[in-house]
């Protein structure tokens, strides 16, 4: 196997950065080897030799900022994710990771900010 992979087979989620110093996000083709996959579209992934089409990404803004939340217990939901960042004006959703056969939660999440600054509050 080469090391060299296609950016079609990306695994996980697809995470906006900000920039430190702008508040733009990063242009398109941005780092070395990888591309930021335009939200709204499926993303083919390919992990252990399946190859399948993930059209959760669909669901997420366009132009978004997400934040990483870890540590969340085991009994945490999207809807108790979400109320605790609704404070925030640009607040969009937020997603708690649940593994696909038990549906338990995975410990993490993401939020989606439609502003960069709510990043730094």
């Amino acid at each position: 196997d080469d090391d060299d992979d296609d950016d079609d087979d990306t695994f996980g989620p697809s995470i906006t950065r900000v920039p430190s110093s702008s508040t733009r996000p990063p242009p398109q083709g941005s780092g070395p080897h990888h591309t930021i996959k335009t939200v709204g579209q499926p993303v083919s992934r390919r992990v252990a030799g399946e190859k399948w089409v993930d059209n959760t990404l669909g669901e997420w803004p366009a132009n978004d900022y997400r934040i990483f939340v870890g540590d969340l217990g085991p009994e945490c939901t999207d809807e108790q994710l979400a109320k605790a960042f609704a404070g925030y004006s640009s607040f969009a959703k937020a997603r708690v990771v649940r593994d696909k056969k038990t549906m338990k939660s995975r410990g993490y999440g993401f939020v989606s900010m439609l502003e960069s600054l709510d990043f730094a509050k």
